[in-house]
């Protein structure tokens, strides 16, 4: 597969069930949260990459001018295809027309992939000692 296999597009009723049977596939936690409920009252965005089934997801909100992602997630067999960047980009584009000025993640210090991902969308990354035994790095794009 390549990176051009795969459409990125807007998340949508149908998808929902699926985004929380992928998390608990690969986080091994369930989903406590209510998708489309946060779509709808924390002003979010989701976008999910397909190929015929779906390969990844990215969740963000947006609070007047500040914007966050919380959730990116892609399939273990289809990493390294660009998708979790193109997901990424999605959200900040989308974030970018709706006013946004700031855009924020929280990466736990050992996800090397997230950190990799947030370097490629441009953010700049803070490393933080919460305490110790969590380390996160913070990161801020202006829009």
């Amino acid at each position: 597969m390549t990176k051009t296999d795969f459409r990125i597009r807007e998340i949508t009723e149908d998808d929902i069930l699926s985004v929380q049977f992928m998390h608990y596939g690969v986080i091994h936690e369930p989903w406590v949260w209510d998708i489309h409920g946060y779509l709808t009252a924390l002003d979010g965005l989701g976008f999910v990459a397909e190929n015929g089934k779906l390969a990844g997801y990215v969740l963000s909100a947006r609070n007047g001018h500040q914007a966050r992602i919380d959730y990116l997630l892609v399939l273990p067999q289809y990493r390294r295809n660009g998708i979790a960047t193109n997901l990424a980009n999605a959200a900040v584009e989308r974030h970018k027309e709706e006013g946004a000025e700031k855009l924020f993640v929280n990466i736990s210090a050992g996800n090397e992939v997230a950190l990799a991902v947030a370097r490629k969308s441009g953010l700049s990354l803070t490393e933080v000692e919460i305490s110790d035994s969590d380390r996160r790095h913070y990161g801020r794009l202006e829009l």
